[in-house]
């Protein structure tokens, strides 16, 4: 087991997207030979994903407006990095396409008002987004204590994958702070990219009952970030653990029943190894 299972590098990984399509909602975008793919965990075999051009998303499954609107925008760029992603998100919620709410936050931005800190990519908005994801390692920590197995499982894990994540993030912080925008700004931005949507799902769940809870984190766990090979260091073998565990959820996914065999064989065609 290990070899080949995570990906390769921050830039492999991706770059996560908002997307609102069920089966695509924790896609991640990425620059390949084909262009720009989305890319997504298989559920056919360990160590792979599938990579689809943005142009022929739409021909897998049928896309929200708002996906279709944001594709269509991040189409026209050839290498873009996190940050550039984000400001083609904000203007495609400016519009509306992804609901009132989010157009509402993204106006309320741009007005200069108090909005949710762990959204933006300066120093302090990073700092302040690796606060909360030492919070919501601890909250996760004490939610399982009361929680059947797999539940309580799927929290450990996630647990664990904060505080590791947080262990490889605070050198970067620190160097940012001190040195302002450089590679260890990037990297960082990079490494917790996909988190900050992961505590909004949980802190919504929190507002419902325990099986709403147990149902978005069995969603999310799916889809931590993965720290890439070149960054495990020590803490590999417990990354590649934590994707053989998300290969073997990923099946019993309920989203995998919508999919009929002709969609499935769509995804096959796509499927590369995680390079």
């Amino acid at each position: 087991m290990g070899v080949g299972i995570l990906p390769s590098s921050l830039e492999t990984r991706g770059i996560a997207l908002p997307l609102t399509t069920p089966f695509f909602a924790f896609a991640r975008l990425r620059a390949t030979s084909m262009g720009l793919s989305l890319s997504l965990p298989s559920f056919e075999k360990q160590g792979h994903c599938y990579l689809i051009p943005l142009t022929e998303v739409g021909s897998i499954l049928p896309l929200s407006v708002f996906d279709r609107a944001l594709l269509e925008d991040l189409a026209g760029f050839g290498d873009p990095d996190p940050e550039t992603v984000q400001e083609i998100i904000v203007n495609v919620e400016l519009t509306g396409l992804r609901g009132a709410r989010s157009m509402r936050q993204r106006r309320a931005e741009q007005a200069g008002e108090e909005t949710d800190p762990i959204t933006g990519t300066e120093p302090t908005s990073l700092k302040a987004l690796l606060e909360e994801l030492r919070a919501l390692a601890d909250d996760l920590r004490r939610w399982l204590i009361h929680e059947p197995v797999d539940a309580a499982e799927l929290a450990q894990r996630t647990s664990l994958a904060l505080r590791n994540t947080v262990k490889l993030a605070e050198p970067l912080l620190e160097k940012c702070l001190k040195e302002g925008a450089g590679d260890a700004h990037s990297d960082l931005i990079y490494l917790v990219d996909g988190w900050p949507r992961i505590i909004t799902r949980w802190k919504n769940a929190q507002k419902g009952e325990f099986y709403q809870q147990r149902e978005a984190l069995t969603g999310f766990f799916l889809y931590i970030p993965l720290v890439p090979a070149d960054l495990a260091g020590a803490d590999r073998p417990f990354w590649e653990e934590l994707a053989t565990v998300q290969m073997r959820w990923l099946r019993r996914s309920p989203l995998l029943e919508d999919l009929d065999s002709d969609t499935k064989s769509l995804l096959s065609r796509n499927m590369r190894p995680l390079g």
